[in-house]
């Protein structure tokens, strides 16, 4: 039904070193890679990711997926922060699929206001079935983040942030796992907005 399905300003890395970048292989089925987002030491992942591919490279990328994508050409999008909006692309109610833009941090529809959106920007898989936030959207409203990679900051002896940049070496996409829900604000209109999963990370993505 239409509950469930997708009908109808970006921060800049301020550090000054640049991003190293660092390709990590997929495993997942190269014909739709559906990941979850890594997590180093307990730490919620992804925090920024890029958006980068044009609209034709996402929707070969999804076959077999029937995916109807914006006329809109992509603006590529370097560091998309939480708050932000982004594209996803989830169910169109249909047995298709449909691309939109939704902002970055889970609001529930049954949220007393559209606030609290920060601290749901990922969703462990350990437990999103049972978090009162992501109960719904795990059974009925999932979707997929396309993605070229993400970043991951690290910390050296003297405390200075090093950026790392995270991409597949064998696809030219990455397709994170989501959850999304549609929250009516009092004047009715709908606020769309989605949930990266996030899972343990891999041993030589940790070191």
């Amino acid at each position: 039904d239409e509950r469930n399905s997708l009908v109808g300003s970006e921060m800049c890395i301020r550090d000054s070193a640049q991003p190293v970048v660092w390709d990590m292989r997929n495993t997942a089925c190269p014909a739709l890679q559906n990941v979850a987002a890594l997590r180093q030491d307990g730490t919620p992942m992804c925090g920024r990711f890029t958006q980068l591919a044009p609209w034709s490279e996402v929707w070969a990328f999804s076959q077999p997926l029937v995916l109807a994508v914006p006329d809109a050409a992509v603006e590529p999008r370097w560091n998309i922060a939480p708050s932000t909006a982004a594209w996803v692309i989830a169910s169109d109610g249909h047995g298709g699929a449909k691309a939109g833009s939704m902002r970055w941090g889970l609001v529930p529809h049954w949220a007393p206001d559209a606030k609290g959106g920060f601290s749901t920007i990922n969703a462990r898989i350990e437990t999103a079935a049972e978090k009162p936030a992501f109960r719904e959207p795990w059974q009925r409203r999932r979707c997929l983040v396309p993605a070229n990679g993400y970043y991951e900051w690290v910390t050296d002896a003297q405390g200075h942030k090093q950026p790392f940049y995270l991409q597949a070496d064998d696809a030219p996409l990455l397709m994170f796992a989501g959850l999304w829900d549609r929250w009516n604000g009092p004047d009715g209109s709908p606020l769309l907005s989605f949930s990266i999963v996030t899972e343990a990370c891999l041993l030589y993505t940790s070191r």
